[in-house]
């Protein structure tokens, strides 16, 4: 319901042009902490690890203690988006452009099943490169989906939840409330997958 809720115009901040990005990181943090508190990501009910890219070693890492209000908008700091996120002595952008799903990660480290989300394929459409956010984003989008595409080749998830939208972009969670009913129904029209995996 948060998420459905978000009115992504109040993370704008002028201040943030000035890292190259379009939202601000003091508001994501802000808004995350407002959510979750003090939770140190150790402290989940549920196993959680934080997929990040570490723009020092150029490589992905998985978090699994630290605050969540820092590392969670760490996960998911879109170049160009978001500004990279600084936590300690290390320098953080969303993990996805260093790896893909993790599926290898989790298999060893004992998960018998890894179900991945893929938010949809990607199309091209010459006239949004007229605007000037689509012209820097759509060179980073089209390379996530590559990376998104080859690591589906070399890791495959034993099964993965696809097309929740057509062409969705970086800055289409400004239309949260309509992806995530979408998730909704395409989860539940694959029910009956997952329990034949969870229970064969």
């Amino acid at each position: 319901d948060h998420v459905k809720n978000m009115q992504v115009r109040k993370f704008i901040s002028v201040g943030s042009f000035e890292d190259m990005s379009i939202l601000s990181d003091e508001s994501m943090i802000s808004y995350t902490e407002k959510l979750l508190g003090e939770l140190n990501i150790s402290e989940t009910k549920i196993k959680f690890w934080a997929q990040v890219t570490n723009l020092e070693t150029k490589k992905c890492e998985y978090i699994d203690k630290g605050l969540m209000k820092l590392f969670l908008p760490a996960s998911c700091a879109f170049p160009f988006l978001m500004p990279t996120i600084k936590i300690d002595e290390n320098t953080y952008i969303d993990g996805d452009i260093a790896s893909g799903y993790g599926v290898d990660f989790l298999k060893a480290r004992g998960s018998d099943i890894v179900i991945a989300l893929d938010t949809g394929e990607y199309s091209y459409l010459s006239e949004h490169h007229s605007n000037l956010v689509n012209r820097i984003l759509e060179p980073l989008t089209i390379s996530l989906h590559k990376i998104l595409e080859l690591d589906l080749k070399l890791n495959p998830p034993d099964l993965l939840i696809s097309n929740l939208g057509e062409d969705v972009k970086p800055l289409d969670f400004i239309e949260s409330a309509k992806l995530v009913d979408t998730g909704h129904e395409k989860t539940i029209e694959i029910i009956d997958k997952i329990k034949g995996l969870v229970f064969e």
